[in-house]
């Protein structure tokens, strides 16, 4: 009230402010919106090489459920980013559709290692070296990766035997005679393991770890030489 006169609203002018607000209002929501729509995108958006591999994957077992180099790729995906449950199941389905194909079983055998199942998976990375169609490169994965089931199976021999595979595939890696010569020594013939180390050398001569295991072991791998060629007398 001013003077006793009451004053009255222009309407337009109620009309243009209950437009700005609509106005302001419809802008909230929509900034709203859009946040909502990025923060979404970013949480879909793959962050790693793994998550990636993995879409790319699913995308293609989708494109062909039955299609088992699908599956297969699918596990090792999986197998990749830790998930070796769902690395069990795809590989298990690449052996179902295929199973004359060795990767689904060599990656079944290694998720189900990783599970801890250790005969199912030395008996899969087997079957899986049963596959006569595959490159040498391969091969020497396959027995490297019995090789290190059968160690976490803490069956040291089997494991030694494993890597003799590996090393038949390739004789020239100075990594499979120092894993080897490690084994082997574990097995308490140091001898051999020595001849393993000097290995390593020969194909990687700066090799200080197999520099330092030969000056180790050298007084016990002299004596065992020692005692064979006295027995072989």
């Amino acid at each position: 009230m001013i003077g006793g006169m009451r004053r009255t609203l222009d309407p337009l002018t109620v009309l243009r402010g209950l437009t700005y607000v609509v106005i302001a209002a419809i802008i909230f929501v929509s900034i709203l919106l859009v946040n909502s729509f990025m923060n979404q995108t970013k949480n879909k958006t793959p962050r790693t090489e793994a998550e990636r591999a993995i879409i790319v994957a699913e995308t293609a077992v989708k494109a062909d459920p039955n299609d088992p180099k699908a599956r297969a790729n699918l596990a090792a995906a999986y197998l990749a980013a830790g998930r070796y449950s769902d690395a069990v199941k795809q590989a298990e389905f690449a052996t179902r559709l295929n199973p004359d194909e060795g990767t689904g079983y060599l990656v079944l055998g290694i998720a189900q290692r990783e599970l801890g199942r250790y005969d199912e998976a030395i008996k899969n990375i087997q079957r899986a070296l049963k596959d006569e169609n595959k490159t040498a490169d391969w091969y020497v994965k396959a027995w490297i990766e019995l090789a290190t089931t059968y160690e976490k199976k803490n069956d040291i021999k089997k494991a030694k035997e494993a890597l003799d595979g590996a090393i038949g595939y390739f004789p020239e890696a100075s990594d499979l005679y120092f894993q080897r010569a490690r084994l082997t020594e574990k097995l308490g013939d140091y001898y051999g393991a020595f001849l393993d180390y000097q290995a390593v050398l020969e194909f990687d001569p700066d090799n200080q770890q197999a520099r330092e295991a030969i000056n180790r072991i050298r007084p016990m791998a002299d004596k065992q030489k020692k005692e064979r060629e006295s027995k072989k007398k």
